[in-house]
């Protein structure tokens, strides 16, 4: 029956709240019949309820959770799924996949039920087909549940781009929508298309290959890493690079870094520390790596330094400007750049044309920013004095002040011989006594702050351009809060200051703060002890009435309450019930959950990739290994939750260069990507290989040294030992120290070669990727 347009408008009201604890009054229970109905969505009896989640609109459906258990409501509000799954997903192609009592199947728009449920596992309907798994092995149906591919293989991803990921054993491929493969089942890891591209494995390399499963990039690089905007850095063995969207190579991989700037462009750097400049729109090197810095001078121009004194500017596509080169050099301002040349300085403008003649000297400690010219002003020394001068280079104003700051308002901070400060007008005259110990510069309402410091304590003050205080901040100085406040960080509550007026306002919280890892637009608040997010407009992200919340990753966020922890999105809903004891913070899509003491993998739609059953689990995404053990062994599953390896081994450690370390009845042994051994379990213990192809191994111990096929070459004799490297290792045989070649035969090196050995085992010790079980 249709419900009431009352309940209808209850149900409407909920579903636009911002709430994830939603009263539905009148909520119509919809009952999941016999196997022989085959509606889902019907009103048939009107009872209340609690709707703790309202998820997002898709094919006219929300998903909803009520405590543990999900279901649907129609946008309509005219019906409704009663929450009875164990987890449900939201709808693609006109299909929601759902779970219950560990079997899958499907719903649809309609609100009827796609069959019984009845598969091991089941995927999302993409290209009209979906991923099903039953009696062991995956294929895919259609929208009429006929088989378009039969089942064969032993895991299965949903199609994207006409291609889907499938997996004999340990052995990835694409087939396409008929079923056909396009690639043979050869890779170690392949990824979803993405933009025609997706990235596979093979022999512990990367690469990218185009939906006809030709290579686009070789198999040669270590890594491949997607990028916001399309683009994949790469690594290789000799360093980094980067590719475009279409996998076209843009650097080479053979650099320390390549980052994105601010301005949208990459700096990149080579093993000299060196930079240049990628340009991402030009799609290609616009400045050498040669250059020990490159900034944004303005005026889309860059201002390039190479070694101490040699700096050059250079417009946006590269080209260098007014063929010169000088000593130092600033950021354009007002048209006006400073610039060094036969020790004086002067000003150029974007032209290249010198505007004012080289004849100032410099400020203590480069300071450049007081060389810039706001207001038609710009500080200089000249004669041991500081000079207020204009645009064209007329000294304005002659002074002692050893520091200065550019105008706002009419005023610029200055400072005197002993270190007060205070504010001068344009014509230099002073408008605020130098009688402060600290300050800022006015913001464009003319409000600033400044700092007294009774018996050497610093307090904080708002000062208006006429130097009236305006108010008292305390202890702290403020920090921006937004266009309109600022805020100062006190353990107490901190204060929100209005920049307009330089005034303490009040705000609805007890304390709002910032911590480490935040995003710009996020601020902890707190109230009646109970803790939120809100973002610099102050509305509520997240409801104060947690206990402790963390900061956003993968668009999910960590929070604990009385009853355990969870996460919520960034809608401030929760996605599952606080149920449990502990959550790690998204660093991928995947996170480790416990509850009970046991623990196990949920996504960030709250689905159990890996149910919480282990005594410990171990993501290592970039692998695509999670590693779950338990009292039997460890299991090895993909970042999708197929098993891979089932409890050979007591103990896997993560993957690194293509080997885990592996337990067995406590003795250690090494296997590759594949779990072939390439070590048997029969040490204590193996330690890594570093820069000499060698590692330390230990059995009943004593120590001795593997080479890079683990076989023996140092025999396992000594009383102790340190890493093989720069050609040799300290051993300690009956009390006496001595040093041993590859061979083993003992060497004498000196003074010089042992400090060169010291300091190369320091730098290895930082780095920490690999596991030995030495602990």
């Amino acid at each position: 029956m249709d419900l009431s347009a009352e309940l209808r408008r209850l149900i409407l009201k909920t579903m636009t709240s911002n709430s994830s604890i939603l009263p539905l009054i009148g909520l119509a229970a919809v009952l999941w019949s016999s196997c022989t109905t085959k509606r889902l969505a019907t009103a048939i009896e009107i009872q209340p309820a609690i709707l703790d989640y309202i998820g997002d609109r898709s094919c006219g459906w929300q998903r909803i959770r009520q405590d543990t258990r999900w279901g649907y409501i129609h946008t309509s509000s005219k019906r409704f799924i009663t929450p009875r799954f164990d987890w449900g997903d939201d709808f693609h192609d006109g299909f929601a996949v759902v779970q219950r009592g560990g079997r899958a199947g499907f719903i649809t728009s309609t609100g009827g039920r796609w069959g019984r449920l009845k598969y091991q596992r089941a995927g999302h309907f993409s290209d009209g087909v979906a991923p099903v798994k039953i009696r062991g092995k995956y294929g895919y149906l259609d929208a009429r549940r006929k088989w378009v591919v039969r089942p064969q293989y032993d895991h299965a991803l949903p199609f994207q781009e006409g291609r889907a990921v499938v997996a004999d054993g340990l052995h990835y491929g694409f087939i396409d929508r008929t079923g056909n493969r396009v690639t043979r089942l050869e890779y170690e890891d392949a990824t979803p298309f993405r933009n025609g591209l997706a990235r596979v494995r093979k022999n512990g390399h990367f690469g990218l290959i185009d939906t006809h499963g030709v290579e686009v990039l070789p198999l040669v690089y270590t890594a491949i890493e997607p990028l916001a905007g399309g683009d994949y850095r790469l690594t290789g063995k000799d360093g980094v690079g980067l590719a475009d969207a279409n996998g076209r190579l843009l650097v080479n991989a053979r650099y320390r870094r390549v980052q994105l700037r601010d301005d949208g462009n990459y700096s990149i750097e080579n093993h000299l520390g060196k930079v240049g400049l990628f340009h991402l729109n030009q799609r290609r090197l616009i400045l050498p790596v040669v250059f020990d810095a490159i900034y944004d001078a303005g005026e889309g121009i860059y201002l390039c330094h190479q070694n101490n004194n040699h700096y050059v500017y250079a417009d946006s596509t590269g080209h260098l400007l007014y063929g010169l080169a000088f000593e130092d050099a600033g950021t354009f301002s007002e048209g006006l750049a400073a610039v060094k040349k036969d020790g004086k300085w002067g000003y150029i403008d974007t032209a290249g044309r010198l505007a004012i003649p080289f004849q100032f000297d410099a400020f203590d400690n480069r300071h450049y920013a007081r060389m810039r010219f706001s207001s038609n002003r710009a500080w200089v020394r000249k004669g041991g004095m500081t000079a207020l001068i204009d645009r064209y280079g007329h000294t304005v104003a002659l002074t002692d002040y050893p520091s200065a700051l550019p105008f706002t308002c009419n005023r610029a901070l200055v400072v005197d011989q002993s270190g007060r400060i205070g504010y001068v007008d344009t014509m230099g005259a002073v408008r605020i006594p130098l009688m402060y110990t600290g300050g800022s510069a006015f913001n464009t309402y003319g409000i600033g702050w400044v700092t007294k410091s009774p018996y050497d304590i610093p307090s904080y003050h708002t000062i208006n351009t006429a130097g009236e205080i305006i108010d008292s901040l305390g202890f702290q100085p403020p920090k921006i809060f937004n266009a309109r406040y600022w805020y100062t960080d006190r353990p107490k509550r901190s204060l929100l200051v209005d920049r307009r007026t330089g005034k303490i306002t009040d705000y609805p919280y007890d304390n709002m703060y910032r911590s480490s890892y935040m995003p710009d637009d996020l601020f902890h608040a707190t109230r009646d002890q109970l803790s939120g997010l809100i973002d610099t407009s102050m509305a509520v992200v997240i409801p104060l009435r947690y206990r402790t919340v963390e900061t956003f990753h993968h668009n999910r966020a960590r929070v604990v309450s009385d009853t355990g922890e969870g996460f919520v999105d960034r809608l401030g809903r929760e996605i599952l019930p606080l149920h449990y004891e502990k959550f790690s913070y998204f660093r991928y899509p995947v996170t480790v959950a416990i509850r009970n003491g046991r623990r196990g993998v949920l996504d960030t739609a709250g689905r159990v990739v890996i149910p919480l059953d282990y005594d410990a689990v171990d993501i290592d995404y970039a692998n695509n290994r999670i590693i779950a053990t338990d009292s039997l062994g460890a299991r090895i599953f993909d970042r999708h939750g197929y098993l891979l390896h089932d409890r050979q081994y007591d103990r896997v450690s993560a993957f690194h260069a293509n080997r885990a370390t592996v337990r067995k009845n406590g003795k250690t042994g090494v296997v590759d990507y594949l779990f072939r051994e390439l070590c048997p379990p029969i040490y204590d213990r193996i330690g890594p290989f570093k820069a000499d192809g060698m590692a330390w191994v230990v059995n009943d111990g004593k120590i001795g040294y593997l080479d890079s096929a683990y076989q023996v070459c140092i025999p396992i004799i000594y009383d102790d030992g340190d890493i093989f490297i720069h050609g040799m290792a300290k051993v300690k045989l009956n009390g006496e120290e001595l040093f041993v070649d590859r061979a083993g035969k003992r060497v004498y090196p000196d003074e010089a070669t042992i400090q060169a050995r010291e300091a190369a085992i320091a730098e290895t010790k930082e780095d920490r990727r690999w596991l030995d079980f030495s602990g």
